[in-house]
């Protein structure tokens, strides 16, 4: 049904549209960009991009799983209006940077649903994903609903970590900033859930396909994907281009009241960290120990196992389920997070629920119109790598 807006309120639908999912979440929220106000939806439907993109080549994405996401993409958009969304907004992520046809068919998709979307940068998504985790941390029990958004200075001891299909990203601010708009320091992660599923299938040597399952997955070929992943990372985060993102994060990293929030949805590796492990806060050894539990395990038994987890450490929280999404990528996403955990000197991270980079998008201005009409003078915009986002004032 339509809700009926309240006074200085808009209702909008933010799209994240990921290398392995795309999200629509579509709230109430002030015109002035300060606070979300009710959230009246959020969806989240898989179509795995960067698993096609890696299994044909990395160079293309193949034009049936684009014809998915474009009738995944309607179909979102068709429910955000129908609650009233007056507006239509949201990003596009890794997997339309890597592929040579993503900007057209974004292009071509946001002229067709008319809605603004903007292609970004992997800086501009870790900023995002700090806001959003920011969001979430207000949006918690212990939160109080109507209080606005945070300022720089009320999360300075927060690094937000988000690992997607195609790429993850640990964001953070400046020690000592000096400034009450900080830019956001933002690490970012060339790997997501795709490329490690297809590491995987190399050391297992079969030929990655998008779907298939590498279970069961023997203790010698965990800790060999655990090894490939330390080398990767170790390069990566050794490149010079990184330096003064690994020098702020590992000096905000030390400090004990720092607080590493992971978030996603339910099929986040942050998600499946929780439910693997059975803690709301977990370590890396506790990560690891969790997927050595589930070597030797098929798909059905990893999926009854995961299932009955999830319903024992989330209680009456959250619906239970015994459909655990994705049990194919389980070992590789406790892999990745264990390995970064461990590459990083993470001690503990914490899981927050969060429907991607959406509750960012809510509220950064630059994706709204102020006047009401959907922006669709320039339908894609590919944001510099010297653009940043400024928290709204």
């Amino acid at each position: 049904r339509m809700f009926t807006q309240s006074l200085n309120m808009e209702i909008r639908g933010a799209l994240d549209i990921g290398s392995s999912q795309h999200k629509l979440v579509v709230a109430e929220v002030s015109k002035d960009n300060a606070i979300i106000h009710r959230i009246l939806l959020e969806r989240q439907c898989p179509v795995y991009l960067n698993d096609r993109l890696v299994a044909a080549g990395g160079k293309v994405l193949p034009e049936d799983v684009l014809e998915q996401s474009a009738k995944v993409l309607k179909e979102l958009v068709e429910s955000a209006r129908l609650l009233g969304a007056t507006q239509v907004a949201g990003v596009a992520t890794a997997v339309f940077r890597k592929a040579s046809n993503g900007q057209s068919y974004l292009k071509d998709i946001t002229s067709k649903l008319q809605i603004h979307v903007v292609l970004v940068t992997q800086q501009i998504e870790g900023e995002l994903g700090f806001w959003t985790a920011c969001a979430a941390i207000q949006r918690s029990p212990s939160a109080q609903d109507s209080e606005p958004a945070p300022d720089g200075a009320a999360f300075d001891n927060l690094v937000a970590w988000d690992s997607g299909g195609g790429s993850f990203q640990l964001s953070t601010l400046p020690i000592s900033s000096g400034s009450s708009r900080p830019s956001i320091c933002v690490l970012q992660g060339p790997i997501g859930n795709a490329d490690v599923l297809a590491m995987l299938s190399g050391i297992q040597k079969k030929v990655f396909e998008s779907g298939k399952s590498p279970n069961p997955v023997s203790r010698n070929e965990l800790e060999e994907l655990l090894k490939g992943l330390d080398s990767v990372l170790s390069e990566c985060f050794s490149d010079p281009s990184v330096e003064q993102a690994m020098a702020i994060l590992r000096a905000k990293l030390v400090l004990d009241s720092t607080q590493v929030i992971g978030i996603g949805n339910h099929t986040s590796i942050f998600c499946v960290g929780r439910d693997a492990s059975l803690k709301r806060r977990f370590s890396a050894e506790q990560i690891y120990h969790s997927a050595q539990a589930l070597t030797t395990k098929s798909d059905a038994d990893l999926l009854e196992y995961m299932s009955l987890r999830r319903n024992q450490i989330i209680g009456n929280e959250e619906k239970k389920t015994l459909n655990y999404a994705e049990v194919q990528t389980i070992i590789p996403k406790l892999a990745l997070l264990c390995a970064v955990m461990r590459r990083l000197e993470i001690s503990k991270v914490e899981y927050r629920q969060a429907m991607g980079s959406c509750a960012g998008v809510l509220l950064e201005p630059d994706f709204w119109s102020q006047n009401d009409e959907i922006a669709t003078n320039s339908p894609i915009q590919h944001v510099s790598e010297t653009e940043s986002l400024q928290v709204p004032a």
